[in-house]
């Protein structure tokens, strides 16, 4: 590797040149503990590899960002990873279409490349065998970072997404969940272990999303909520918030019992609450009994013989008159006015 900085121009969908610089040195933070970096807030950077295989469509692929938005506004504290599908290449750029349904053309040394696990397909991992995310966990806390089958694909739009967001409720029983989405829409009774939740990260393991945040909280003993600055840090490996108030007050708790605390507040700021649409049950009338019973009930088509030496088709006088006769057979008594004309009563 050489310590020359390379620089890409790229361009966005949206029309707007964006310039990124990435050097060799850049590492990945699953792979040494460092974040990667990057001069552009809208494009991602990971490590680079010569012996890294080239990117194809179709690929299944990541990329990081430093910053990002979630419900507390553009910050770094929603930095992470956003996942795609290659959907063109070229020799140095790919267009991504990410799970959101939003496009975004990156440099293809700024991709990895993910798989399935051979031993658990559940579990993802990169080209360097590292964790990726859990397609179906069991386990959930309040705080995780996800990705969710957005209303079970039952979305006004018709098509299916996967929303980043945080679990911000758990039942006892822990089979529900709740989750705060980055754009601020809050969806209860997500079931858990069916496949509609993808965990990326742990949020008591990475509380740095927590870290300078401002938010409205309620005071001891106060029924306004009043402004307050989110502070982390971590004593004899123990994770404690500080609540600092505009006012001067502080207090102190540990990570669990404010991000109960938060998620609650939050919810209570939500002017819509989505719920989690069950799966629609199969529809009965496609059952191979009720077809078979909708076979019978079904009017056979009536079997014309054709002479072949006659013409197949009537004049119309002598139509009609058949037409007249038939309802009589079947002891119609009023005859169309157009039937009349072509009717004998003496006959």
């Amino acid at each position: 590797d050489t310590d020359d900085t390379l620089e890409f121009s790229q361009k966005n969908d949206t029309g707007i040149d964006n310039t990124i610089k990435n050097t060799s040195e850049v590492k990945a933070d699953s792979a040494c503990g460092e974040e990667p970096k990057c001069d552009n807030l809208e494009n991602a950077v990971v490590k680079s590899d010569k012996k890294k295989p080239p990117i194809e469509v179709n690929n299944r692929v990541r990329a990081y960002f430093t910053k990002g938005v979630d419900v507390f506004g553009l910050r770094e504290g929603a930095k992470g990873w956003y996942f795609g599908t290659v959907v063109k290449t070229s020799k140095r750029d790919s267009l991504v279409r990410f799970d959101d349904d939003s496009t975004l053309t990156l440099p293809s040394a700024q991709l990895q490349c993910l798989r399935s696990k051979i031993d658990d397909p559940t579990l993802i991992v990169n080209d360097n065998h590292e964790f990726v995310c859990n397609m179906n966990p069991l386990i959930l806390s309040i705080s995780d970072l996800v990705f969710c089958f957005y209303q079970n694909g039952c979305n006004k739009e018709g098509i299916p997404f996967w929303f980043r967001g945080r679990i911000a409720n758990v039942d006892s029983e822990m089979t529900r969940c709740d989750i705060l989405y980055d754009d601020g829409e809050y969806e209860t009774n997500i079931p858990i272990g069916k496949k509609k939740i993808w965990l990326v990260e742990r949020g008591h393991k990475k509380p740095y999303w927590l870290d300078g945040v401002e938010t409205d909280l309620r005071k001891r003993y106060c029924a306004t909520k009043t402004r307050a600055k989110i502070t982390v840090k971590e004593y004899n490996n123990e994770t404690y918030v500080e609540k600092f108030w505009l006012g001067g007050a502080t207090k102190w708790c540990s990570y669990d019992e404010f991000v109960t605390e938060l998620f609650a507040s939050l919810k209570e700021d939500r002017g819509k609450i989505l719920t989690w649409p069950e799966d629609k049950p199969e529809d009965e009338s496609k059952s191979p009994v009720a077809v078979q019973q909708a076979k019978k009930r079904k009017r056979k088509p009536l079997v014309r013989r054709i002479d072949k030496n006659r013409s197949s088709k009537k004049p119309k006088m002598e139509r009609n008159r058949d037409y007249a006769s038939r309802m009589l057979r079947k002891g119609r008594k009023e005859v169309s006015s157009e039937d009349e004309e072509y009717y004998d009563e003496d006959t």
